[in-house]
């Protein structure tokens, strides 16, 4: 009939029909929580999603506790653009956690089943994270947790590739003993100051980790330090270690054919601090301005050089292959170690052999002038 306009029903355009290479540009060119929001549309959407590769441009921290009304299981997410908190369960209480930081907080109820434990429903949640917004680093962060539940967290498919560990002082021996379990020379491991162990607490991994910082250290001791074998760094704050076994480490460090430790830094609150002990058997030279001294091994020929700062709290070691460190460092410990062979040798000898004593005076004295214009 005239004049009379005819209805149109119009329905939205299903985006699973879409081309998928000019979908997964368009998805790879998202906010993550845009995209993030788009899987949790449909189900279909949410397969076609998973199926795009996206780039890996994130770096994320899954942090875990105990709190009286639940369990947290937050996912943080961090990329150049912002910060993502999604949650897995409980709201987090301590407010002074990413305090300073604009960040955006998203619920998944619907991939969580509140029947299930928290730590499964994170360990659903960061499968489908995992896929959309990768990461190029993950580390998990220990709060109040039971041992039990810490087991849970290493042995998970989804958290095994933790980079880092931190791990709060709320977790007790058993569960630190837990983390230093999944050890390996990939993998990072940070104790709080509040983590407080037993001083006859041992673990044969505890140094196996690439870098691992220990602030309260008291129950480390040189069997620990001699387990180390291409440790990149150590921190060790607080201390019961004695002046001579920290020189059977550097030695240790010094002489052995493979890498044992970059880096470490020992405190020695409360040491009376010998140089004489500290650098017994090795050949050093001081750094004419600063209180650091280089050194090689007295007995091996082929040696690291350790370069040993002495600080108001203790000391800073690090360990060098010879052919690596600055070559007038190395010249200089050479002529040091002749230097002192031939004293020992003129103190030695037969004070009858006239000749040779003049020899070797002749030689010490040359390698004193090479010395003096070193």
């Amino acid at each position: 009939m005239e004049g009379q306009s005819k209805t149109t029903d119009v329905r939205g355009f299903p985006i699973q029909m879409l081309p998928f290479l000019p979908l997964e540009l368009i998805a790879k060119h998202m906010a993550m929580e845009e995209r993030l929001s788009l899987a949790l549309t449909s189900t279909k959407t949410e397969q076609f999603l998973m199926r795009c590769r996206f780039h890996e441009d994130s770096v994320q921290t899954i942090f875990f506790c105990d709190q009286k009304n639940g369990q947290v299981a937050d996912i943080t997410i961090i990329t150049d653009v912002g910060t993502m908190v999604v949650q897995c369960g409980v709201a987090h209480q301590d407010q002074e956690m990413g305090a300073g930081i604009i960040k955006k907080v998203v619920q998944v109820s619907k991939w969580c089943d509140k029947k299930l434990p928290t730590i499964h429903n994170a360990q659903t949640v960061y499968r489908r994270i995992c896929r959309l917004i990768p990461s190029i680093g993950m580390t998990v962060y220990l709060g109040r947790l039971g041992t039990a539940d810490v087991e849970k967290v290493m042995v998970a498919e989804e958290f095994k590739n933790w980079m880092i560990a931190c791990v709060n002082g709320d977790v007790d021996a058993r569960g630190v003993g837990v983390v230093m379990d999944y050890a390996s020379l990939e993998k990072r491991v940070i104790c709080s100051p509040a983590v407080r162990l037993p001083d006859d607490f041992t673990h044969e991994k505890a140094f196996h980790f690439k870098q691992s910082h220990y602030v309260n250290a008291r129950w480390v001791r040189i069997e620990h330090l001699l387990s180390m074998r291409g440790v990149q760094e150590v921190t060790l704050m607080y201390t019961n270690l004695k002046v001579a076994e920290i020189n059977t480490f550097i030695h240790h460090c010094m002489e052995s054919e493979e890498a044992v430790c970059g880096r470490i830094t020992i405190g020695l609150a409360g040491v009376f601090l010998e140089l004489g002990d500290l650098l017994n058997g090795m050949v050093v030279v001081q750094h004419p301005w600063i209180t650091t001294f280089y050194a090689r091994s007295e007995t091996h020929d082929s040696s690291r050089i350790a370069t040993i700062e002495v600080t108001m709290h203790g000391l800073r070691l690090e360990f060098t292959p010879e052919d690596k460190f600055l070559g007038s460092v190395v010249e200089l410990l050479r002529l040091v170690k002749s230097k002192n062979n031939i004293e020992k040798e003129i103190m030695t000898m037969d004070p009858n052999d006239v000749a040779t004593r003049m020899r070797l005076l002749r030689e010490l004295e040359e390698l004193r002038v090479q010395l003096a214009d070193n």
